[in-house]
């Protein structure tokens, strides 16, 4: 394939002189010049019924794969005749705690370049899930100076409502919410819980721990602060 640009080099634009020829950039580049990463479906989000079964595939010019929280879950990678590596995706018989964020990229021996993927966020509404499970050191948020931060609690269905409570005085708390992320700002050195209505149940998150670490953090075992 050939490419030709009509470039304005002398007054007349229909000059001779102003048609540039230009090498195939496909012959010069590679494949890469023309498309990278692709997903299908391409989200960036997507909310799925309970118990179905789910196909993502992502493709690209280099061999692809995906991953889902820092793990590579099982996928069948395939290459055609011309030059596309796929990876397809199957999620059967999902749950809510098929919740979350799923990342696809070129193939690396030490994980996927931020750069180079693509990332599709997931939601199965699961009334049997409340809030997504986190690990126990996401509990406690140790803050060496004020910034913003996030109290990661987060639903499997966006469309519920959900506040922000400290637990003391347990008052709503006019912060706005990520279904994605949780609840983002500046906190105080309080106790904080989530709460959201499924049906006619009242759910309430695990309790989060804010803390401001004056002079040097502690450096008991699962203490070590969150930079944020």
């Amino acid at each position: 394939l050939w490419c030709y640009c009509s470039c304005a080099l002398t007054s007349d634009a229909s000059s001779p002189k102003g048609r540039v020829l230009l090498l195939p950039l496909l012959f010069l580049l590679g494949p890469q010049a023309s498309w990278g990463l692709a997903i299908i479906p391409p989200g960036p989000e997507l909310v799925l019924n309970l118990s179905s079964t789910f196909v993502l595939t992502c493709s690209g010019p280099a061999p692809v794969v995906w991953e889902r929280m820092s793990q590579k879950p099982p996928q069948e990678m395939t290459e055609t005749q011309d030059g596309t590596f796929s990876s397809v995706l199957t999620l059967v018989n999902v749950t809510g705690l098929d919740t979350g964020e799923y990342f696809c990229g070129y193939k690396r021996s030490h994980g996927l370049e931020a750069s180079e993927r693509k990332r599709l966020y997931i939601f199965v509404p699961d009334p049997s899930v409340g809030f997504l499970p986190v690990d126990p050191e996401e509990l406690f948020i140790f803050l060496t100076e004020i910034t913003e931060t996030t109290i990661p609690c987060r639903v499997t269905d966006p469309r519920l409502v959900v506040m922000l409570h400290e637990k003391k005085v347990d008052v709503p708390l006019p912060i706005a919410y990520d279904p994605q992320r949780g609840f983002s700002g500046t906190f105080e050195d309080k106790t904080y819980i989530c709460k959201t209505t499924i049906g006619d149940r009242e759910v309430d998150s695990d309790a989060y721990h804010v803390y401001s670490l004056q002079g040097e953090p502690p450096f008991w075992p699962g203490a070590q602060p969150r930079q944020v």
